[in-house]
């Protein structure tokens, strides 16, 4: 019997280890439960606007890339097919797709959330986008829209829709002011799943801010706040909660 080369031995070892790196490493396929959205954000960025962090969708099967390899695509998602949808829906220009995928999974959560978005509901003008957090092991979606213009007439809103990974409708918030004060924009800290609503305006706000917050099945309440952050929320037992005073 002839014994292989030690040549042969290593060049088969250098080979199937490259096999390997390429199949774990190198893009693939694009990835299915984002689509690359984050890509897709960044490239619907003004390049008039001030420079800002490249847009974070936090996809936790592609980390954002877009893109999976060989092996990563034979792996199960962590992401559902109904929570893709929405993220592909975000993709839509009118809202529509993003809409209805949102309705899909509130229909589906079950009879406990027939009235989710419909109790003294939030009027959703656009999307603004998503991010997905995790926290003691548990993956959510935070979905994001402009929400004042249709609720109280002069105001400005966002609303935090909070999702489960596995495609359940879990809870809101709805945050509003007069628009005189500013759009209000997210901020989230994926580190502890803290997410920091603030003013964006042109001027310096020394005075105290009302504002007024709605959450789903719970009755509105008014605060005030001074300078640009608003409030923070987090999430604790699957449901946003307002974090500090």
């Amino acid at each position: 019997m002839k014994r292989a080369s030690p040549g042969g031995l290593t060049l088969a070892v250098v080979l199937i280890t490259g096999l390997g790196i390429a199949g774990s490493l190198l893009p693939f396929k694009t990835c299915r439960s984002c689509d690359g959205l984050a890509h897709f954000l960044l490239m619907g960025t003004s390049p008039s606007l001030p420079p800002r962090p490249p847009p974070r969708v936090g996809c936790p099967d592609c980390s954002d890339r877009g893109k999976v390899s060989l092996f990563r695509s034979w792996l199960q998602r962590r992401v559902a097919a109904s929570i893709a949808a929405v993220l592909r829906g975000l993709k839509d220009p009118d809202g529509l797709a993003v809409r209805r995928a949102l309705d899909l999974i509130v229909r589906e959560s079950g009879p406990a959330y027939f009235d989710f978005l419909k109790h003294s509901p939030p009027h959703i003008d656009y999307f603004r986008g998503a991010e997905f957090v995790e926290l003691e092991e548990r993956l959510y979606l935070l979905l994001f829209a402009e929400s004042g213009s249709g609720t109280i007439p002069g105001s400005t809103g966002l609303l935090v829709i909070l999702l489960s990974a596995e495609g359940r409708a879990l809870d809101y918030v709805d945050v509003s002011c007069s628009v005189r004060e500013g759009d209000l924009f997210p901020e989230v800290f994926p580190q502890d799943a803290r997410i920091a609503i603030t003013r964006g305006s042109d001027r310096s706000r020394t005075g105290e801010v009302s504002y007024r917050v709605r959450w789903w099945n719970d009755f509105d309440r008014a605060l005030k706040s001074t300078g640009n952050e608003v409030c923070v929320l987090g999430i604790r037992g699957d449901r946003l909660e307002r974090i500090g005073k």
